[in-house]
């Protein structure tokens, strides 16, 4: 059991308050087994952070700079508004994304994502090589779309019918979780 007090300990000593000492307790683990070339076993965090962004899209295959400048600073402002820790650094996270359209013809979800993820990199994140998973999904508002188990923004949005973008960074699953 003391062998793992002393991470629990470490971060409690570090400058970690609110919110984000689990994150600090997390990645104070991960260095310490890391350090030491040691496996241990961490508790799975699961969702850290999750928003909304109210609007369509840009995809990274839109021709006006200014519209993706102007998506870039949307999103980065509701990110901030989401997440006021610095970035995380030292474990791997899964990047999830769903956009819920009114538009017919939507475009291609993998063109949405790339524009997100680059927005969050040193703002959630310290960098893109700690996305491990990634899931896109696109839902047509005008499609019958069930709310049971959906995060609880997620569902607001869609009985609120609000043309959307939900963004979520979770803690990585095991590949065999995934892959179920």
């Amino acid at each position: 059991m003391a062998f793992f007090s002393w991470p629990l300990a470490a971060a409690s000593s570090t400058k970690c308050s609110g919110d984000i000492f689990a994150f600090c307790q997390r990645a104070t683990m991960f260095e310490w087994s890391r350090a030491f070339g040691m496996a241990v076993l961490t508790n799975r965090m699961g969702l850290i952070v999750d928003f909304l962004l109210p609007r369509r899209p840009v995809s990274h295959q839109a021709k006006s700079g200014p519209n993706k400048d102007a998506w870039r600073d949307f999103v980065y402002g509701r990110a901030m508004q989401a997440w006021r820790a610095r970035p995380l650094t030292g474990f791997p996270l899964k990047f999830a994304m769903v956009y819920l359209s009114d538009d017919p013809a939507p475009g291609d979800i993998n063109n949405f994502v790339k524009p997100v993820q680059d927005v969050l990199c040193a703002l959630i994140y310290g960098d893109d090589s700690m996305i491990r998973d990634v899931s896109a999904h696109m839902r047509l508002l005008s499609e019958p779309n069930g709310i049971r188990g959906l995060p609880e923004k997620l569902a607001q949005a869609l009985i609120d019918g609000e043309a959307c973008v939900y963004v979520a960074i979770h803690d990585s699953n095991e590949l065999a979780e995934e892959l179920r």
